[in-house]
């Protein structure tokens, strides 16, 4: 028999799609592990049992949480089908909204940006409208407010874009031209039914000519007033119409760059990008092209390019249903500016998770729904490349809803479509791309990132509830209750009433255990109780048949001594074929090597070496695993 000796010094490969089994000449395999599971991966290396959260205000009928960051102070915004809740980062209620017209589905697919302090909300069925605050009112949801020709008329020429939506053949024509009211009014007659009910006070562009639309004979025809006088017009296919409004749908995305607000696509122009004139973002004149005036292109390509996410970074990126897009210019202007397709692997149809930016390059799911991608410029192809970080562990990205980066782990936290979570611990410059699976006891619906936080909406016992990420805690949707001076009894518990929690009572674990009644007596006087759902981390490593190991997956092989090198961890417990049990440590925390004895011959990947499975909510960190196995 031969005994050989198996290290594993870092996990940047983190947890592999299970099939991957057979690869045993992947180098992820010895920097990987079969199952990571509420443990995260440290771009050092390491691993440490995740973040807790904690819970901040239920939110009930929440569906999605904005980010809403502003110089004044940054808010969030829960979004429910009858209005909207503001809340400061702690969750401490701002003020509440009412509003109609956006639905559950509307909801999960609206696109928001931020100009100028005002939360900008776009939807294609959806008149677009902003939350700012005006001192004399408070806070305020009100459409968009369109710059005018003349601001102090309200029915004068809105400046929006003006598209030819209509095919190309169809004309109109000019009749009944009468003087009103200072102004002109006339039937347009369409050579097409191009017109609905639904144009009523829309805009024409015919020729040089601007006119609203106050009624609608027909298909074909409509009544128009206009201050312009139409004389010498009689027949045109020189027209456009507005391009939002109810008869043609509204923005579908939105972004701010280089001081100019973006939109990209509506419901009958969805391959088409605006840019406001330079900072004024409601105001999408292009006048007669001078360098700060609106900008408008259409994406054209072999497939119908579906507009489905704008991201502002170094380069304006334009996401579509076939492929992505860089936007040049420095600065763009309606002269200078260069649009070009780099990637062609497209966004899912659903406009749910928004892309992020990380170190300058974006993060995106692609079009299948079952990949994470980095669109990147990469100098040794001097090319954009849109690499697939989800490649080796694909089996945890399923239907992602949203995405939100925590810098200072730099960790990508990913809400799946059945409500679980997944982790990416990513650095481009360490080549770290490391997956972990995550739940909870209840199901994440949204997470963003506020101010380098991590907040989520979580629905436990059918109720959801705003709550942030904070390694400092170990338990899930935590709650803090202190009594100074110390007490024998906590009251006001009712919430947790029916629930199985975990208890952290002076800093010492205990539970878990079913809350009976609205408080809790204790033998002795107690200063801080802290309340939370737990969670148990686990970690299965590889069996060591990978070439490097030099094990043969068919021959037996037994563990006969684990080394794991840990970093002020409270508990440890490690099943070695045996059942999981505590292993007494030297000293609590402990920082240093813990080396166990392991008996029992395995052939192939089942039983693994060990286990490590424990649900305590202290820290655990562990930072290497030396293996020593007999053949």
């Amino acid at each position: 028999m031969t005994r050989r000796l198996a290290f594993q010094t870092s996990f940047a490969a983190g947890e592999l799609d299970p099939r991957l089994a057979g690869r045993f000449d992947l180098r992820a395999r010895r920097e990987g592990a079969r199952r990571l599971h509420n443990l995260v991966p440290e771009v050092t290396g390491g691993l440490r049992r995740r973040p807790g959260s904690w819970h901040l205000v239920d939110l009930p009928a929440a569906e999605r949480i904005l980010p809403f960051p502003r110089s004044a102070g940054d808010r969030l915004v829960a979004l429910r089908p009858t209005g909207l809740d503001l809340l400061y980062p702690d969750g401490t209620l701002d003020q509440q909204i009412a509003f109609a017209g956006y639905t559950s589905a509307r909801i999960a697919t609206l696109d928001h940006a931020v100009w100028d302090d005002a939360l900008l909300l776009v939807h294609p069925e959806v008149e677009p409208h902003r939350l700012v605050f005006d001192p004399p009112f408070g806070w305020v949801f009100e459409p968009w407010p369109f710059r005018r020709e003349d601001p102090g008329d309200p029915l004068s020429r809105p400046f929006v874009p003006f598209e030819r939506i209509a095919p190309q053949g169809v004309r109109l024509g000019l009749a009944n031209v009468q003087t009103s009211g200072g102004g002109w009014t006339f039937t347009v007659t369409a050579s097409a039914p191009v017109f609905t009910a639904q144009h009523v006070a829309t805009w024409l562009r015919i020729g040089p000519l601007f006119a609203r639309i106050f009624n609608v004979i027909s298909a074909t025809q409509v009544e128009v007033e206009s201050p312009q006088d139409p004389a010498g017009l009689v027949g045109t296919d020189d027209w456009a119409e507005q391009a939002f409004s109810p008869a043609r749908g509204w923005p579908a995305t939105v972004a701010v760059h280089q001081n100019r607000l973006v939109v990209g696509g509506t419901r009958d122009l969805p391959d088409f990008v605006w840019l406001s004139r330079s900072g004024r973002p409601f105001d999408f004149d292009v006048g007669t092209g001078l360098d700060d005036e609106a900008v408008a292109f259409r994406l054209v390509g072999e497939e119908r390019e579906l507009v489905r996410h704008l991201v502002a970074g170094r380069r304006l990126f334009v996401f579509t249903s076939a492929g992505e897009w860089v936007v040049h210019g420095d600065p763009i202007t309606p002269t200078r500016v260069e649009v070009a397709r780099q990637t062609r692997i497209g966004s899912p149809s659903e406009r749910r998770a928004r892309p992020v930016e990380v170190d300058g390059a974006v993060l995106f799911v692609g079009r299948s729904g079952r990949d994470l991608r980095e669109f990147v410029y990469t100098d040794t192809e001097q090319a954009w490349q849109a690499a697939d970080l989800a490649m080796l562990a694909a089996h945890l990205v399923e239907e992602p809803r949203a995405l939100a980066f925590e810098p200072v782990g730099r960790r990508l936290w990913l809400v799946r479509g059945d409500g679980r979570l997944a982790s990416l611990t990513v650095d481009r410059n360490a080549n770290v791309v490391a997956w972990a699976s995550h739940a909870t006891d209840g199901l994440v619906r949204d997470a963003l990132t506020l101010d380098g936080r991590v907040y989520l909406l979580v629905e436990r016992a059918g109720t959801p509830a705003l709550e942030r990420l904070d390694p400092a805690v170990g338990l899930d949707g935590a709650i803090r209750y202190q009594a100074s001076p110390p007490a024998t009894t906590f009251t006001g518990l009712d919430r947790w009433i029916g629930r199985t929690v975990r208890l952290v009572v002076d800093g010492e674990p205990l539970g878990p255990l079913v809350i009976q009644s609205g408080s809790l007596g204790f033998a002795e006087p107690v200063g801080e109780l802290l309340i939370g759902h737990g969670f148990t981390h686990e970690l299965i490593p590889f069996a060591p048949t990978d070439a490097g190991a030099g094990v043969a997956a068919d021959r037996p092989w037994r563990p006969v001594r684990v080394t794991l090198r840990l970093l002020e961890t409270y508990r440890l417990a490690v099943d070695l074929g045996r059942g999981a049990g505590a292993v007494p440590l030297p000293a609590v925390p402990h920082t240093g090597d813990v080396s166990l004895r392991a008996l029992g011959w395995r052939r192939g990947e089942d039983p693994p070496a060990f286990r490590l499975q424990d649900d305590d909510p202290r820290p655990f960190t562990l930072l290497s695993v030396t293996l020593e196995v007999e053949v």
